[in-house]
Protein backbone atom coordinates (compact mmCIF):
# COMPACT_ATOMS: atom_id res chain seq x y z
CA UNK A 1 0.00 0.00 0.00
CA UNK A 2 2.96 2.69 0.81
CA UNK A 3 4.50 2.12 -2.71
CA UNK A 4 0.68 2.96 -4.16
CA UNK A 5 0.74 6.51 -2.20
CA UNK A 6 4.09 7.24 -2.29
CA UNK A 7 3.95 7.55 -5.93
CA UNK A 8 0.63 8.91 -5.80
CA UNK A 9 1.98 11.43 -3.21
CA UNK A 10 4.06 12.78 -6.16
CA UNK A 11 1.50 12.47 -9.00
CA UNK A 12 -0.68 14.20 -6.63
CA UNK A 13 1.90 17.61 -6.73
CA UNK A 14 1.00 18.71 -10.05
CA UNK A 15 -2.63 18.78 -9.39
CA UNK A 16 -2.65 20.57 -6.23
CA UNK A 17 -0.25 23.25 -7.97
CA UNK A 18 -2.35 23.28 -10.69
CA UNK A 19 -5.70 23.72 -8.93
CA UNK A 20 -4.54 25.94 -5.80
CA UNK A 21 -3.24 28.58 -8.98
CA UNK A 22 -6.24 27.87 -10.74
CA UNK A 23 -8.39 28.83 -8.00
CA UNK A 24 -6.75 31.43 -7.83
CA UNK A 25 -7.69 32.55 -11.16
CA UNK A 26 -11.12 31.18 -11.39
CA UNK A 27 -12.90 34.14 -9.38
CA UNK A 28 -11.08 36.58 -11.61
CA UNK A 29 -12.04 34.94 -14.42
CA UNK A 30 -16.39 35.41 -12.88
CA UNK A 31 -15.87 38.85 -13.34
CA UNK A 32 -14.67 38.75 -17.04
CA UNK A 33 -17.33 35.69 -18.09
CA UNK A 34 -21.29 35.75 -17.27
CA UNK A 35 -22.26 32.22 -16.44
CA UNK A 36 -23.76 32.00 -20.18
CA UNK A 37 -19.56 31.39 -20.92
CA UNK A 38 -18.90 29.17 -18.55
CA UNK A 39 -21.98 27.37 -19.80
CA UNK A 40 -20.36 27.67 -23.13
CA UNK A 41 -17.06 26.42 -22.45
CA UNK A 42 -18.82 23.63 -20.79
CA UNK A 43 -20.55 21.94 -23.58
CA UNK A 44 -17.87 22.57 -26.30
CA UNK A 45 -15.52 21.16 -23.62
CA UNK A 46 -18.18 18.25 -23.76
CA UNK A 47 -18.16 17.88 -27.43
CA UNK A 48 -14.66 17.78 -28.16
CA UNK A 49 -14.42 14.88 -25.03
CA UNK A 50 -16.38 12.99 -26.88
CA UNK A 51 -14.83 12.98 -29.86
CA UNK A 52 -11.62 12.95 -28.33
CA UNK A 53 -13.01 9.63 -26.63
CA UNK A 54 -13.90 7.82 -29.58
CA UNK A 55 -11.05 8.83 -31.12
CA UNK A 56 -8.44 7.87 -28.72
CA UNK A 57 -10.61 4.30 -28.44
CA UNK A 58 -9.84 4.38 -24.34
CA UNK A 59 -6.57 2.54 -25.13
CA UNK A 60 -4.76 3.68 -22.09
CA UNK A 61 -5.76 0.74 -19.77
CA UNK A 62 -5.10 -1.96 -22.19
CA UNK A 63 -1.76 0.07 -23.58
CA UNK A 64 -0.32 -0.29 -20.12
CA UNK A 65 -1.35 -3.90 -19.59
CA UNK A 66 0.52 -4.60 -22.48
CA UNK A 67 3.62 -2.70 -21.96
CA UNK A 68 4.09 -4.04 -18.41
CA UNK A 69 3.47 -8.15 -20.08
CA UNK A 70 5.57 -7.58 -23.13
CA UNK A 71 8.84 -9.63 -22.91
CA UNK A 72 11.54 -7.47 -23.48
CA UNK A 73 12.29 -3.72 -24.86
CA UNK A 74 12.14 -4.25 -28.66
CA UNK A 75 8.52 -5.53 -28.12
CA UNK A 76 7.34 -2.42 -26.18
CA UNK A 77 9.32 -0.04 -28.47
CA UNK A 78 7.28 -1.59 -31.48
CA UNK A 79 4.22 -1.44 -29.28
CA UNK A 80 4.77 1.85 -28.75
CA UNK A 81 5.77 2.67 -32.77
CA UNK A 82 2.14 0.83 -33.94
CA UNK A 83 0.40 2.51 -30.89
CA UNK A 84 1.63 6.03 -31.65
CA UNK A 85 0.53 5.78 -35.67
CA UNK A 86 -2.54 4.35 -34.81
CA UNK A 87 -3.43 7.70 -32.63
CA UNK A 88 -1.83 9.79 -34.98
CA UNK A 89 -4.08 8.62 -37.72
CA UNK A 90 -7.12 8.87 -35.63
CA UNK A 91 -6.29 12.46 -34.62
CA UNK A 92 -6.27 13.42 -38.17
CA UNK A 93 -9.13 12.52 -39.64
CA UNK A 94 -10.66 13.29 -36.10
CA UNK A 95 -10.27 16.76 -36.46
CA UNK A 96 -11.24 16.86 -40.49
CA UNK A 97 -14.69 15.71 -39.48
CA UNK A 98 -14.77 17.76 -36.55
CA UNK A 99 -14.61 21.43 -38.51
CA UNK A 100 -16.85 19.31 -41.07
CA UNK A 101 -19.41 19.30 -38.16
CA UNK A 102 -18.87 22.44 -36.35
CA UNK A 103 -21.30 24.12 -37.73
CA UNK A 104 -24.63 22.25 -36.91
CA UNK A 105 -23.29 21.21 -33.75
CA UNK A 106 -22.20 24.74 -32.45
CA UNK A 107 -25.64 25.96 -33.64
CA UNK A 108 -27.65 23.00 -31.68
CA UNK A 109 -25.54 23.62 -28.74
CA UNK A 110 -25.07 27.28 -28.37
CA UNK A 111 -27.85 28.83 -30.69
CA UNK A 112 -24.78 30.11 -33.06
CA UNK A 113 -22.06 29.45 -35.00
CA UNK A 114 -19.26 30.18 -33.23
CA UNK A 115 -16.75 31.10 -36.33
CA UNK A 116 -13.89 29.18 -37.93
CA UNK A 117 -11.04 30.44 -36.08
CA UNK A 118 -12.90 28.91 -32.71
CA UNK A 119 -13.34 25.35 -34.27
CA UNK A 120 -9.27 25.73 -35.68
CA UNK A 121 -8.76 26.30 -32.40
CA UNK A 122 -10.77 23.62 -30.75
CA UNK A 123 -9.63 20.71 -33.62
CA UNK A 124 -6.14 21.09 -32.58
CA UNK A 125 -6.60 20.89 -29.69
CA UNK A 126 -8.56 17.62 -29.59
CA UNK A 127 -6.24 16.34 -32.08
CA UNK A 128 -3.34 17.08 -29.90
CA UNK A 129 -4.59 15.89 -26.77
CA UNK A 130 -5.45 12.58 -29.03
CA UNK A 131 -2.00 11.64 -29.71
CA UNK A 132 -0.99 12.10 -26.19
CA UNK A 133 -2.81 9.74 -24.84
CA UNK A 134 0.25 6.96 -25.83
CA UNK A 135 2.83 8.96 -24.67
CA UNK A 136 1.20 9.86 -21.13
CA UNK A 137 0.32 6.18 -20.88
CA UNK A 138 3.96 4.83 -21.52
CA UNK A 139 5.31 7.62 -18.55
CA UNK A 140 2.86 6.12 -16.30
CA UNK A 141 3.28 2.76 -16.84
CA UNK A 142 6.90 3.60 -16.52
CA UNK A 143 6.53 5.32 -13.10
CA UNK A 144 8.58 8.08 -14.14
CA UNK A 145 6.43 10.47 -11.56
CA UNK A 146 8.34 12.99 -11.37
CA UNK A 147 8.43 13.62 -14.93
CA UNK A 148 5.21 13.62 -15.25
CA UNK A 149 4.21 15.74 -12.56
CA UNK A 150 7.20 18.19 -14.37
CA UNK A 151 5.62 18.00 -17.71
CA UNK A 152 2.18 18.63 -16.16
CA UNK A 153 3.46 21.64 -14.48
CA UNK A 154 4.87 23.13 -17.59
CA UNK A 155 1.95 22.79 -19.49
CA UNK A 156 -0.76 24.01 -17.18
CA UNK A 157 1.84 27.30 -16.78
CA UNK A 158 1.95 27.83 -20.75
CA UNK A 159 -1.74 26.82 -20.95
CA UNK A 160 -2.34 29.41 -18.05
CA UNK A 161 -0.60 32.04 -19.32
CA UNK A 162 -2.21 32.17 -22.76
CA UNK A 163 -5.46 31.37 -21.13
CA UNK A 164 -5.15 34.82 -18.48
CA UNK A 165 -4.04 37.01 -21.73
CA UNK A 166 -6.91 36.16 -23.74
CA UNK A 167 -9.69 36.39 -21.33
CA UNK A 168 -8.62 39.22 -18.81
CA UNK A 169 -6.26 41.39 -21.03
CA UNK A 170 -7.80 40.82 -24.49
CA UNK A 171 -11.43 40.01 -23.40
CA UNK A 172 -11.76 37.43 -25.83
CA UNK A 173 -14.60 35.30 -24.03
CA UNK A 174 -14.77 31.36 -24.12
CA UNK A 175 -12.38 31.01 -26.34
CA UNK A 176 -9.51 32.09 -25.19
CA UNK A 177 -9.66 28.89 -22.55
CA UNK A 178 -9.53 26.61 -25.23
CA UNK A 179 -6.37 28.39 -26.70
CA UNK A 180 -4.69 28.03 -23.92
CA UNK A 181 -5.38 24.85 -23.48
CA UNK A 182 -4.77 24.18 -27.05
CA UNK A 183 -0.92 25.85 -27.14
CA UNK A 184 -0.14 24.19 -23.97
CA UNK A 185 -1.13 20.54 -25.55
CA UNK A 186 0.72 20.87 -28.74
CA UNK A 187 4.18 21.59 -26.74
CA UNK A 188 3.61 18.94 -24.75
CA UNK A 189 3.12 16.79 -27.50
CA UNK A 190 5.85 17.29 -28.68
CA UNK A 191 7.77 17.02 -25.33
CA UNK A 192 6.45 13.52 -24.38
CA UNK A 193 6.88 12.06 -27.31
CA UNK A 194 10.69 12.94 -27.69
CA UNK A 195 11.01 11.61 -24.14
CA UNK A 196 9.23 8.42 -24.76
CA UNK A 197 11.21 7.53 -28.48
CA UNK A 198 14.33 8.66 -26.75
CA UNK A 199 13.64 5.93 -23.50
CA UNK A 200 12.44 3.20 -25.82
CA UNK A 201 13.64 3.92 -29.34
CA UNK A 202 12.16 3.48 -32.60
CA UNK A 203 11.03 0.08 -33.84
CA UNK A 204 9.07 -0.89 -37.16
CA UNK A 205 5.19 -1.12 -35.23
CA UNK A 206 3.67 -4.17 -33.91
CA UNK A 207 0.36 -4.24 -35.47
CA UNK A 208 -0.64 -7.53 -34.30
CA UNK A 209 -0.46 -6.16 -30.57
CA UNK A 210 -2.03 -3.10 -31.48
CA UNK A 211 -4.86 -5.21 -33.13
CA UNK A 212 -4.53 -7.35 -30.28
CA UNK A 213 -4.92 -4.24 -27.90
CA UNK A 214 -8.07 -2.76 -29.74
CA UNK A 215 -9.42 -5.90 -29.00
CA UNK A 216 -9.06 -5.66 -25.24
CA UNK A 217 -10.08 -2.21 -25.17
CA UNK A 218 -13.20 -1.86 -27.13
CA UNK A 219 -14.99 -2.85 -24.46
CA UNK A 220 -13.78 -0.40 -22.57
CA UNK A 221 -14.28 2.07 -24.92
CA UNK A 222 -18.04 1.35 -24.74
CA UNK A 223 -17.78 1.44 -21.26
CA UNK A 224 -15.95 5.01 -21.46
CA UNK A 225 -18.55 5.88 -23.83
CA UNK A 226 -20.97 4.56 -20.90
CA UNK A 227 -19.09 6.67 -18.43
CA UNK A 228 -19.31 9.85 -20.77
CA UNK A 229 -23.26 9.45 -20.68
CA UNK A 230 -23.26 9.54 -16.96
CA UNK A 231 -20.79 12.64 -16.93
CA UNK A 232 -22.27 14.53 -18.93
CA UNK A 233 -26.04 13.59 -19.45
CA UNK A 234 -26.74 16.28 -17.02
CA UNK A 235 -24.98 18.90 -17.92
CA UNK A 236 -26.81 18.57 -21.73
CA UNK A 237 -30.30 18.29 -19.69
CA UNK A 238 -30.06 21.03 -17.90
CA UNK A 239 -28.49 23.23 -20.79
CA UNK A 240 -32.03 22.21 -22.68
CA UNK A 241 -34.94 22.17 -19.58
CA UNK A 242 -32.94 24.94 -17.87
CA UNK A 243 -30.58 27.59 -19.61
CA UNK A 244 -26.99 27.29 -20.14
CA UNK A 245 -26.37 30.47 -17.88
CA UNK A 246 -27.79 27.56 -15.00
CA UNK A 247 -25.87 25.19 -16.60
CA UNK A 248 -22.90 27.62 -15.61
CA UNK A 249 -23.59 27.98 -11.89
CA UNK A 250 -23.82 23.89 -12.40
CA UNK A 251 -20.42 23.81 -13.40
CA UNK A 252 -19.35 26.16 -10.90
CA UNK A 253 -20.19 24.04 -8.71
CA UNK A 254 -18.53 20.86 -10.14
CA UNK A 255 -15.16 23.03 -10.28
CA UNK A 256 -15.17 22.76 -6.46
CA UNK A 257 -16.52 19.13 -6.25
CA UNK A 258 -14.11 17.83 -8.71
CA UNK A 259 -11.34 19.10 -6.47
CA UNK A 260 -11.73 16.17 -4.50
CA UNK A 261 -10.74 14.02 -7.64
CA UNK A 262 -8.44 16.27 -8.73
CA UNK A 263 -6.46 16.71 -5.26
CA UNK A 264 -7.31 13.60 -3.47
CA UNK A 265 -8.12 10.55 -5.98
CA UNK A 266 -6.76 11.06 -9.49
CA UNK A 267 -3.35 10.80 -8.39
CA UNK A 268 -3.92 7.61 -6.33
CA UNK A 269 -5.51 6.46 -9.49
CA UNK A 270 -2.99 7.14 -11.33
CA UNK A 271 -0.67 4.89 -9.06
CA UNK A 272 -3.01 1.98 -8.87
CA UNK A 273 -3.62 1.71 -12.45
CA UNK A 274 -0.27 0.01 -12.59
CA UNK A 275 -0.47 -1.32 -8.56
CA UNK A 276 -3.88 -3.68 -9.23
CA UNK A 277 -2.35 -5.39 -12.07
CA UNK A 278 0.51 -6.62 -9.34
CA UNK A 279 -1.35 -7.01 -6.07
CA UNK A 280 -3.73 -9.26 -7.96
CA UNK A 281 -0.32 -11.54 -8.72
CA UNK A 282 0.19 -11.69 -4.71
CA UNK A 283 -0.77 -14.01 -2.27
CA UNK A 284 -2.16 -10.71 -0.16
CA UNK A 285 -3.04 -8.84 -3.11
CA UNK A 286 -6.86 -8.97 -1.97
CA UNK A 287 -5.92 -7.21 1.46
CA UNK A 288 -4.16 -4.83 0.46
CA UNK A 289 -6.29 -3.64 -1.95
CA UNK A 290 -8.90 -3.30 0.25
CA UNK A 291 -6.58 -1.54 2.82
CA UNK A 292 -5.34 1.00 0.02
CA UNK A 293 -9.64 1.37 -0.67
CA UNK A 294 -10.53 1.82 2.89
CA UNK A 295 -7.43 4.60 2.99
CA UNK A 296 -8.41 6.12 -0.04
CA UNK A 297 -12.57 6.41 0.90
CA UNK A 298 -11.77 8.07 3.89
CA UNK A 299 -9.07 10.97 2.37
CA UNK A 300 -11.80 11.14 -0.33
CA UNK A 301 -14.41 11.96 2.22
CA UNK A 302 -12.16 14.63 4.17
CA UNK A 303 -11.12 16.26 1.17
CA UNK A 304 -15.06 16.55 -0.06
CA UNK A 305 -16.26 17.59 3.42
CA UNK A 306 -13.47 20.03 3.81
CA UNK A 307 -14.26 21.40 0.23
CA UNK A 308 -17.67 21.70 1.16
CA UNK A 309 -17.35 23.39 3.74
CA UNK A 310 -14.19 25.66 4.39
CA UNK A 311 -13.31 25.84 0.54
CA UNK A 312 -17.20 27.32 -0.19
CA UNK A 313 -17.16 29.87 2.67
CA UNK A 314 -13.88 31.00 1.29
CA UNK A 315 -14.92 30.87 -2.68
CA UNK A 316 -18.11 32.42 -1.85
CA UNK A 317 -16.19 36.07 -0.74
CA UNK A 318 -13.96 35.95 -3.96
CA UNK A 319 -16.54 35.40 -6.92
CA UNK A 320 -18.79 37.57 -8.90
CA UNK A 321 -21.88 37.44 -6.74
CA UNK A 322 -24.09 35.92 -9.55
CA UNK A 323 -21.94 32.36 -9.41
CA UNK A 324 -22.78 32.51 -5.17
CA UNK A 325 -25.72 30.17 -5.70
CA UNK A 326 -23.50 27.30 -6.90
CA UNK A 327 -21.83 27.23 -3.64
CA UNK A 328 -25.32 25.18 -2.18
CA UNK A 329 -24.84 22.47 -4.87
CA UNK A 330 -21.10 21.31 -3.99
CA UNK A 331 -21.96 18.88 -1.18
CA UNK A 332 -24.28 16.58 -2.90
CA UNK A 333 -22.07 16.52 -5.85
CA UNK A 334 -19.11 15.74 -3.71
CA UNK A 335 -20.92 13.15 -2.15
CA UNK A 336 -21.05 11.72 -6.12
CA UNK A 337 -17.61 12.32 -6.82
CA UNK A 338 -16.67 9.77 -3.61
CA UNK A 339 -19.02 7.30 -5.39
CA UNK A 340 -16.88 7.61 -8.25
CA UNK A 341 -13.64 7.32 -6.47
CA UNK A 342 -15.10 3.87 -4.62
CA UNK A 343 -16.50 2.05 -7.85
CA UNK A 344 -13.74 3.09 -9.41
CA UNK A 345 -11.34 0.66 -7.77
CA UNK A 346 -14.02 -1.82 -6.73
CA UNK A 347 -14.22 -2.21 -10.61
CA UNK A 348 -10.45 -3.53 -10.66
CA UNK A 349 -11.81 -7.37 -10.60
CA UNK A 350 -13.04 -6.39 -14.27
CA UNK A 351 -9.75 -5.14 -15.41
CA UNK A 352 -7.01 -7.54 -13.73
CA UNK A 353 -9.40 -10.30 -14.44
CA UNK A 354 -9.83 -8.70 -18.38
CA UNK A 355 -13.59 -9.34 -17.85
CA UNK A 356 -14.32 -5.91 -19.19
CA UNK A 357 -17.36 -6.53 -20.45
CA UNK A 358 -18.87 -6.84 -17.72
CA UNK A 359 -18.27 -3.51 -16.64
CA UNK A 360 -19.14 -2.37 -20.17
CA UNK A 361 -22.60 -3.71 -19.08
CA UNK A 362 -22.90 -2.25 -15.89
CA UNK A 363 -21.66 0.99 -16.64
CA UNK A 364 -24.66 0.63 -19.57
CA UNK A 365 -26.92 0.67 -16.67
CA UNK A 366 -25.54 3.57 -14.62
CA UNK A 367 -25.91 5.86 -18.25
CA UNK A 368 -29.23 4.69 -18.76
CA UNK A 369 -29.52 5.70 -14.99
CA UNK A 370 -28.02 8.76 -15.40
CA UNK A 371 -30.23 9.70 -17.83
CA UNK A 372 -33.45 8.75 -16.92
CA UNK A 373 -33.03 10.59 -13.55
CA UNK A 374 -31.99 13.27 -15.24
CA UNK A 375 -35.25 13.90 -17.24
CA UNK A 376 -36.92 13.44 -14.29
CA UNK A 377 -35.37 15.07 -11.60
CA UNK A 378 -33.91 18.52 -13.36
CA UNK A 379 -37.70 19.62 -14.86
CA UNK A 380 -38.88 18.89 -10.85
CA UNK A 381 -36.11 20.25 -8.80
CA UNK A 382 -33.48 22.18 -11.03
CA UNK A 383 -30.23 22.00 -10.66
CA UNK A 384 -30.61 20.18 -7.51
CA UNK A 385 -32.26 17.92 -9.67
CA UNK A 386 -29.34 17.08 -11.50
CA UNK A 387 -27.11 16.48 -8.11
CA UNK A 388 -29.74 13.84 -7.34
CA UNK A 389 -29.78 12.22 -10.59
CA UNK A 390 -25.63 11.85 -10.35
CA UNK A 391 -25.54 10.29 -7.24
CA UNK A 392 -28.02 8.01 -8.60
CA UNK A 393 -26.17 6.84 -11.38
CA UNK A 394 -22.70 6.45 -9.40
CA UNK A 395 -24.68 4.29 -6.27
CA UNK A 396 -26.09 2.00 -9.12
CA UNK A 397 -22.25 1.73 -10.47
CA UNK A 398 -20.72 1.61 -6.83
CA UNK A 399 -23.18 -1.18 -6.07
CA UNK A 400 -22.60 -3.16 -9.09
CA UNK A 401 -19.31 -3.30 -9.31
CA UNK A 402 -19.35 -4.16 -5.60
CA UNK A 403 -21.91 -7.29 -5.97
CA UNK A 404 -20.59 -8.41 -9.43
CA UNK A 405 -16.55 -7.64 -8.89
CA UNK A 406 -16.73 -10.27 -5.99
CA UNK A 407 -17.43 -12.98 -8.08
CA UNK A 408 -14.18 -12.58 -9.98
CA UNK A 409 -11.74 -11.53 -7.03
CA UNK A 410 -12.96 -11.65 -3.59
CA UNK A 411 -11.70 -8.23 -1.68
CA UNK A 412 -13.12 -7.66 1.91
CA UNK A 413 -13.80 -4.28 0.93
CA UNK A 414 -15.43 -1.90 3.67
CA UNK A 415 -19.12 -1.00 2.04
CA UNK A 416 -21.13 -0.52 4.41
CA UNK A 417 -18.89 1.84 6.68
CA UNK A 418 -17.93 3.60 3.00
CA UNK A 419 -21.70 4.10 2.40
CA UNK A 420 -22.37 5.82 5.87
CA UNK A 421 -19.61 7.65 5.30
CA UNK A 422 -20.68 9.23 1.94
CA UNK A 423 -24.22 9.79 3.87
CA UNK A 424 -22.15 12.10 6.52
CA UNK A 425 -20.17 13.69 3.85
CA UNK A 426 -23.37 15.13 2.08
CA UNK A 427 -25.62 15.67 5.30
CA UNK A 428 -22.79 17.40 7.41
CA UNK A 429 -22.27 20.21 4.77
CA UNK A 430 -25.36 20.78 3.67
CA UNK A 431 -26.53 21.54 6.70
CA UNK A 432 -23.96 23.89 7.42
CA UNK A 433 -25.02 25.64 4.24
CA UNK A 434 -28.58 25.62 5.15
CA UNK A 435 -27.99 28.10 7.92
CA UNK A 436 -26.45 31.40 7.31
CA UNK A 437 -23.77 32.78 9.94
CA UNK A 438 -22.75 35.93 9.75
CA UNK A 439 -18.81 36.58 9.64
CA UNK A 440 -15.81 34.52 8.94
CA UNK A 441 -15.06 33.60 12.63
CA UNK A 442 -19.00 31.95 12.77
CA UNK A 443 -18.07 30.44 9.46
CA UNK A 444 -15.06 29.05 10.62
CA UNK A 445 -16.06 27.28 13.86
CA UNK A 446 -19.20 25.87 11.74
CA UNK A 447 -17.14 24.33 8.91
CA UNK A 448 -14.55 22.78 11.38
CA UNK A 449 -17.50 21.57 13.59
CA UNK A 450 -18.85 19.85 10.73
CA UNK A 451 -15.24 18.46 9.38
CA UNK A 452 -14.34 17.41 12.69
CA UNK A 453 -17.67 15.56 13.09
CA UNK A 454 -17.02 13.80 10.14
CA UNK A 455 -13.30 12.89 11.10
CA UNK A 456 -14.60 11.31 14.42
CA UNK A 457 -16.93 9.34 12.41
CA UNK A 458 -14.59 7.81 10.35
CA UNK A 459 -12.84 6.81 13.41
CA UNK A 460 -15.80 5.31 14.87
CA UNK A 461 -16.44 3.40 10.89
CA UNK A 462 -13.13 1.98 11.15
CA UNK A 463 -11.90 4.18 7.91
CA UNK A 464 -9.34 5.98 9.83
CA UNK A 465 -6.71 3.93 12.35
CA UNK A 466 -4.28 5.09 14.32
CA UNK A 467 -1.63 3.61 12.51
CA UNK A 468 -2.61 5.72 9.31
CA UNK A 469 -0.93 8.55 10.57
CA UNK A 470 2.60 6.60 11.66
CA UNK A 471 2.41 6.18 7.75
CA UNK A 472 2.66 9.50 6.70
CA UNK A 473 5.84 10.64 7.31
CA UNK A 474 7.06 7.45 5.75
CA UNK A 475 5.65 8.39 2.88
CA UNK A 476 7.04 11.69 2.17
CA UNK A 477 10.37 10.43 3.40
CA UNK A 478 9.97 7.53 0.61
CA UNK A 479 8.10 9.59 -1.99
CA UNK A 480 11.20 11.32 -4.10
CA UNK A 481 13.39 8.17 -4.05
CA UNK A 482 10.70 5.78 -5.34
CA UNK A 483 8.69 8.16 -7.62
CA UNK A 484 12.83 9.17 -9.57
Amino acid sequence: MRSVFSHALIFGLAPLLRKGVGLVMVPIYTHYLSTGDYGEIELLTMATGLFGLVLGLDLRAGYMRAWIKAPDASARAALLAGTTGLLSVCATAGMILFLIVCRPLSTFLLGHWIGWGYAAVLAVGLAADVVSLVFNATLQALLRSSLMVTLSVVQFALGLGVTAFCVVYLRSGPVGFFLGGAAASVVTLAVTACVCFAHAGWAAPDWRAVGKLIGYSAPLLAAALMFFVVRNADRFIVSRFLSVADLGLYVMAWTLAGMVLTLVFVPIQTSLDVWRYRMHEMPDGAERLADTFRVVMALTGLAAVGISTFGCDAFARLINPAFVPAMGYVPWLSGAVILQAGYSIVASAFYVTGATRRWTTLFAFGAGMQVVASLVLVPLAGILGACLAMIAANLLLYAGAALWGARFWAVPYAHRATLASVALAVALPALRHSVALPGLTGAALADGAATGLFLAALCVFGLVRTSDFAMVPRLFATALPRGS
